[in-house]
């Protein structure tokens, strides 16, 4: 859009109001457990949440999330682990090596979102990570955060234009993905077919070949 907004800490645009997870006060026998490897990184979603027993709750589940929540991973930061919280997972229970980022009304969760993917969020993050093995950044080092924060109607073009990008980008590596999944099974079914049904007389020689 070619202008100048005013930047703003995401600890100042989210609401901190977190609900602790609690098993012991927990009303069902089971919650939903989102963790890193839930995450699918190429598509920023969550795919593969748990089903876990009160029993067994993990030492790390430890937050309650809303639906319309963004989940920042903060291990390995540079593979930008985020996702959204859809409405089914509502009252889930996430990992304490997420944080959760749950907008006031100043800030379209879709233009977070955006902002959160972007190189210059990434790049500052991995730069702040520390760890050799596990680098990780903090809770206050993601808050502390600043993004650009335009008027609500330029946050929604924004947004809108941002994740129609995102989109066709991400369904062009599918269809990708699946072309190469397709050639590599073609590929082999060529080869099986040939060393299995077409006969190799036992007199060839390598001078043949």
């Amino acid at each position: 859009f070619g202008m100048t907004f005013t930047a703003k800490r995401l600890f100042d645009l989210c609401d901190r109001s977190i609900t602790a997870f609690k098993p012991q006060t927990w009303s069902e026998e089971t919650f939903q457990y989102i963790d890193v490897t839930a995450i699918d990184v190429s598509t920023k979603t969550i795919t593969q949440p748990k089903k876990v027993a009160i029993s067994n709750a993990p030492s790390r589940a430890q937050v309650v999330v809303k639906g319309g929540d963004i989940l920042i991973s903060n291990v390995r930061p540079n593979l930008n682990a985020v996702a959204r919280i859809p409405g089914d997972l509502d009252g889930a229970v996430c990992s304490s090596a997420f944080t959760v980022l749950r907008c006031k009304d100043e800030l379209l969760p879709d233009y977070l979102f955006c902002k959160v993917q972007s190189p210059r969020f990434i790049e500052r993050l991995t730069l702040l990570a520390h760890g050799a093995h596990y680098p990780a950044v903090t809770d206050r080092q993601v808050l502390d955060t600043e993004i650009e924060l335009p008027p609500m109607n330029v946050q929604v073009a924004t947004a809108e234009r941002v994740l129609a990008n995102l989109r066709s980008c991400r369904a062009a590596l599918a269809a990708c993905t699946a072309q190469l999944e397709l050639s590599m099974h073609f590929s082999e079914k060529t080869l099986k077919t040939f060393f299995t049904e077409v006969p190799i007389s036992a007199d060839l020689k390598l001078s043949d070949a």
